[in-house]
């Protein structure tokens, strides 16, 4: 099932693909329905570059937690997947939260096909697409599905 979520984007896309394929053929459709099927996947194609994380795992992210867990500074790690359509469709709602709290809090992203990725994830009990919230101390006091500015807020004030 695993492997379903991480690659869920990439299959949907398939699917579509094979779906528009079948009713185009079916439906004897000539070169326009075959322009609006590549546009469609062109969109896809487009909204999966313009949104996706990219390389923004660090090198060694079990270094990175340690590091940024011994600071003065609250702790947010994100355990995502490039190809899972459920990170992607989250991933514009993060956004503005990220940028309000950048300073103020240490965003450790970790693409769950990095290395060491499974045994993090093994180790916090975490899963793809969750957000783990560190207090200052360094101490996991917050395990969401999806990340609000209320959770980092009570992350600040110390009130988890």
């Amino acid at each position: 099932m695993f492997f379903v979520r991480r690659f869920s984007y990439l299959l949907s896309s398939l699917l579509l693909l094979v779906v528009l394929g079948l009713l185009a053929w079916r439906l004897h459709w000539q070169l326009a329905g075959y322009v609006v099927i590549l546009g469609l996947i062109g969109v896809f194609v487009i909204y999966w570059v313009a949104v996706r994380r990219g390389a923004r795992t660090p090198a060694d992210p079990r270094k990175k937690l340690r590091k940024s867990r011994s600071g003065d500074r609250p702790t947010v790690l994100h355990f995502y997947s490039d190809f899972s359509l459920s990170c992607l469709l989250n991933r514009p709602w993060v956004i503005p939260v990220e940028r309000q709290y950048r300073g103020r809090c240490e965003f450790i992203y970790v693409d769950v096909g990095h290395a060491d990725a499974q045994a993090m994830m093994d180790e916090l009990k975490a899963e793809m697409g969750d957000w783990l919230l560190f207090d200052r101390s360094g101490r996991l006091v917050g395990h969401r599905r999806r990340l609000t500015a209320a959770d980092i807020e009570r992350v600040l004030d110390g009130a988890f």
